[in-house]
């Protein structure tokens, strides 16, 4: 059983009950659930992550007017759940909800600026949106949390996924090769990082699910079944292969792949397989003058 679900049985058959007898005032003021940093928030708990930061627990979510006033009394029951031998961390507990957005967006409130958008990390707004809410109403965690779990505005996404291919062409298309004609074995395995970086970057826009903690990307964007299971295989393969047709090959048949989705969308419309000509043209999308005028490579340097 995922830990989510571990952590919402136990809340729903035993807390609930417990909040319901000792502060049914506080009720229609909390959110409880498990969000934040950590896989089983992914359900990607494993065997091997049960190793630390594994437990039955969640957080209860109250906003800033309410936490003050009743903090104490809500970590107090907080710990009577796990009879007093519960201590609050940063993941779990009594948490004010305005601080917990502040800490992954640097925002207390919603709607933000396409700028704001753009400047958060993508892996704060992962954090952000993930895992379950197991009970409360549409207060202002609820509307900040659908807000955000609507994805980006389009021209942040135009902004991003311009960026991610103009890094895909330079670091796949073009550095790599330069490299390994040089011999130079630490240059091709950097090439080769970014270029699978930008990629997971790209994917994950046109999937429209933000990119979590490098470590999570595969196994969470592979849970999604959005992808074939091909196209992992490919990039799987990049990282192991020395030969340089061998690369050729799996580097353009990952950028054609991506190349084939955006015209599919009638995002761009080149016939040059180069992908500095498609982010090019995905620029063009882009209505907010603002960012419009950012340098390419702007919308990819917070992962």
């Amino acid at each position: 059983m995922k830990g989510i679900e571990i952590s919402k049985n136990f809340f729903n058959e035993y807390c609930l009950p417990k909040l319901n007898e000792k502060a049914p005032h506080l009720l229609n003021k909390i959110n409880v659930g498990l969000v934040g940093e950590g896989s089983e928030c992914f359900f990607l708990d494993d065997e091997i992550s049960k190793d630390h930061d594994f437990d039955k627990g969640f957080s209860i979510f109250i906003e800033e007017k309410y936490y003050k006033k009743y903090r104490d009394e809500l970590e107090e029951i907080y710990k009577s759940f796990f009879d007093g031998n519960y201590v609050q961390n940063s993941r779990k507990g009594v948490i004010c909800t305005e601080d917990f957005y502040q800490k992954y967006t640097n925002k207390r409130y919603a709607p933000i600026s396409n700028v704001d958008f753009l400047n958060i990390r993508e892996s704060y707004l992962s954090v952000a949106t993930n895992g379950e809410i197991f009970y409360g109403r549409n207060n202002l965690f609820m509307n900040m949390r659908k807000y955000y779990q609507k994805f980006y505005p389009k021209d942040v996404v135009y902004k991003k996924l311009a960026a991610y291919l103009f890094q895909m062409a330079q670091s796949g298309q073009y550095n790599l090769f330069r490299s390994l004609k040089r011999k130079d074995d630490m240059a091709v395995f950097f090439s080769k990082n970014e270029f699978i970086n930008a990629t997971f970057g790209a994917l994950y826009l046109l999937s429209k699910n933000y990119m979590p903690y490098y470590k999570l990307r595969k196994r969470y964007l592979e849970s999604k079944n959005y992808y074939p299971t091909e196209l992992f295989i490919d990039l799987e393969s990049i990282i192991y292969e020395s030969d340089e047709e061998k690369l050729y090959y799996l580097v353009e048949k990952v950028c054609a792949y991506i190349l084939n989705i955006l015209k599919i969308r009638e995002i761009v419309s080149t016939k040059d397989s180069f992908l500095v000509a498609a982010a090019e043209d995905v620029t063009k999308n882009i209505k907010d003058p603002i960012i419009l005028r950012l340098p390419i490579m702007k919308g990819n340097f917070n992962v």
